[in-house]
């Protein structure tokens, strides 16, 4: 699935010892890395999609062929790691199509795909990762579809998957849905409408931040095309659905994003009844049921087709994207953005000058927008990419991805937690221009993901406090640590001690910074406090007799273990050996002045040596003595 963004609410576990407070001035440096390839190159393929966790990780499918008919297979990237011998995933000896994949936050990955059943006839099969990194057997799902059918598959928290996919039913037609758990099976289909004519088009699938999944799709009656919805909550039934595009005129290819708060926004393509396609947009506001709108999108003058729409956790910018075709000239790639008030409008992305197509957009949750697309040199096709900054109003100018010697196919997108963006596409590859080598190419913006994370939350003054952290960038090695104590120090090693020359409250401020000047920074507070130190040591009677009481007048500085030892001076026989005794007292005690009483009779008449010492944070005190004479009467 090209939208990770849309999954929410998942999460990068950190070990932390001390009060850590994460902050927000993270530097940023985005940087688009060189292209590289995914696999070796085949005889013949089509990219499929890929997609990101919160962490980094990366996974994509795509089908490849080499003498054989098509079959799909799937390629791991750990973050920071290399991208996995390719593993098959279908059954070879039928042709399998338009593979689908999602990551789970529990390191579980899904694909679906449609493989040929029969002549003209297709259905679809699944296959799903562990976490150990094995991919199940194909699994078939009921139902007969054809070539033509596209899939839609989305994760909702907890690691459950829906799939939604076109498939007949008695003789007709069927928007259906299944879901599967983390470790279960999938359920019994659903169907969302049914008894079409015709094959409904593709479907789209999003979660929102409380976990209501929503499906959008286009149905024919026979006379017109018409957008679709409906929705289910986490364990719940699917809604009927409503209809969310005019009746009047056909309205085809609906595509979908839903914010974490609930904001769902739904675009297509819509015929205006006289000489060309317009892109709109409809919108359901968080916690509602209705629909809004339409809005149109696309400008007078141009046609549509292949509108998508992306949006990213928080719901602050929603980024549409289509193809755009003028009266005259080359089609052009477009995008509108709605962010804080209505649809701004359509600007073109792409070179007017030469055709582009396909283009598909991410928006992270740090709000970037990015949108990628199949540019023309005028014999090949190239991926090309524009990005709409955080709180920028105007793109940056095209790059481009891909190499202009080789012929790309169209881009598919993955989004990270912290915006780091891969682009995933097909082109032939270095054996010709009838081979096929699956490509990527990453838009690093993100800084490390601290992975450790340990320091002193308590040290004292004089002494060394160990400091720990250790990174993970995604897609660029991590260059550099440092850390600033708060007193004028600095360390610039991942691991690092540093003693404090006065007590107080220091912030300490860690940062980590990737190749391209991506950074994260974690702050934390270490108090510190003086060495412990015995400021009052006596002994409110030096004689006591057995029947009385001892009592220890003790003043620490800092809050402290004190420990007492008494040792007789003389020797006694204990069980038939004679030794000097022994006893150990141990209390932790708070600053200031306390007294510690021992009975009398746990001694045996001597004269006995009282050391005390106090340790705080590993940190002794020096020892102080007294002298009790202990008598029997």
């Amino acid at each position: 699935m090209r939208r990770s963004a849309r999954k929410g609410m998942l999460v990068t576990v950190v070990a932390l010892v001390g009060a850590l407070a994460p902050v927000g001035d993270v530097a940023a440096a985005p940087t688009w890395l060189p292209a590289g390839a995914v696999a070796p190159a085949v005889a013949s393929g089509e990219a499929g999609g890929v997609d990101l966790d919160a962490a980094g990780n990366a996974v994509a499918v795509w089908t490849q062929a080499t003498g054989g008919e098509p079959q799909v297979v799937a390629s791991s990237r750990p973050a920071g790691g290399s991208w996995g011998a390719p593993v098959p995933l279908s059954l070879p000896g039928a042709a399998a199509l338009h593979p689908q994949v999602v990551l789970g936050g529990d390191g579980r990955a899904t694909a679906v795909w449609f493989r040929a059943t029969g002549p003209a006839t297709y259905g679809l099969q699944s296959s799903t990762r562990s976490v150990g990194g094995v991919w199940t057997p194909p699994l078939d799902l009921p139902g007969d579809t054809s070539a033509a059918a596209q899939a839609a598959l989305v994760v909702r928290p907890g690691a459950s998957t829906v799939v939604a996919w076109p498939r007949t039913v008695g003789g007709s037609w069927s928007m259906s849905t299944s879901t599967r758990t983390a470790t279960g099976s999938w359920s019994t289909p659903v169907d969302l409408s049914s008894g079409s004519p015709v094959m409904p088009g593709r479907p789209r699938l999003a979660v929102d931040g409380s976990i209501m999944t929503t499906a959008v799709w286009s149905v024919s009656d026979g006379a017109r095309w018409t957008v679709r919805a409906a929705s289910a909550p986490l364990g719940g039934t699917w809604s009927a659905p409503v209809t969310v595009s005019p009746t009047d005129q056909d309205a085809v290819e609906p595509d979908l994003a839903v914010a974490g708060n609930g904001t769902t926004m739904a675009v297509w393509a819509r015929w205006n009844g006289a000489d060309r396609w317009v892109a709109q947009a409809s919108t359901r506001p968080a916690q509602q049921t209705g629909w809004s709108g339409p809005a149109d999108l696309s400008a007078s003058g141009f046609s549509v087709d292949g509108v998508e729409v992306a949006t990213n956790t928080f719901g602050s910018r929603f980024v549409a994207t289509w193809t755009a075709t003028p009266t005259s000239g080359p089609s052009v790639v477009q995008a509108a953005v709605h962010q804080e008030g209505a649809w701004r409008p359509a600007v073109t992305l792409s070179d007017p000058a030469t055709a582009s197509s396909h283009p598909t957009a991410v928006v992270s949750a740090t709000a970037p927008a990015t949108v990628t697309w199949l540019g023309s040199t005028g014999s090949a096709h190239v991926v090309q990419s524009a990005v709409l900054p955080a709180y920028a109003n105007a793109f940056s100018p095209l790059v481009g991805l891909s190499s202009s010697a080789r012929d790309a196919g169209p881009p598919r997108l993955g989004v990270g937690l912290g915006g780091d963006v891969l682009v995933f596409w097909g082109e032939s590859g270095p054996a010709g221009p009838s081979a096929f080598q699956p490509r990527y190419a990453a838009y690093d913006v993100a800084g490390p993901a601290v992975t450790t994370f340990r320091l002193a939350g308590r040290a004292v003054a004089g002494h060394p406090a160990t400091y720990e952290a250790a990174a993970v960038d995604a897609w660029s090695p991590v260059a550099t640590y440092s850390w600033r104590f708060g007193d004028g120090v600095t360390a610039t090693s991942a691991a690092t001690t540093h003693a404090f020359a006065a007590p107080g409250r220091y912030t300490v401020r860690f940062r980590v910074t990737d190749a391209v000047g991506n950074s994260s920074v974690r702050v934390a507070r270490t108090k510190v406090i003086a060495a412990p130190a015995i400021t009052t040591f006596t002994l409110a009677k030096r004689r006591i007799t057995l029947a009385d009481k001892a009592r220890i007048r003790i003043g620490l500085n800092v809050p402290a273990k004190v420990k007492l030892v008494l040792r007789s001076k003389q020797r006694h026989r204990v069980d038939g050996v004679l030794h000097r005794q022994k006893l150990v007292v141990r209390r932790e005690l708070d600053a200031g002045r306390s007294t510690v009483v021992l009975k009398g009779s746990r001694l045996l008449a001597d004269t006995w040596v009282v050391t005390g010492a106090a340790r705080t944070l590993g940190v002794d005190s020096a020892t102080v003595k007294k002298r009790l004479v202990v008598v029997r009467r």
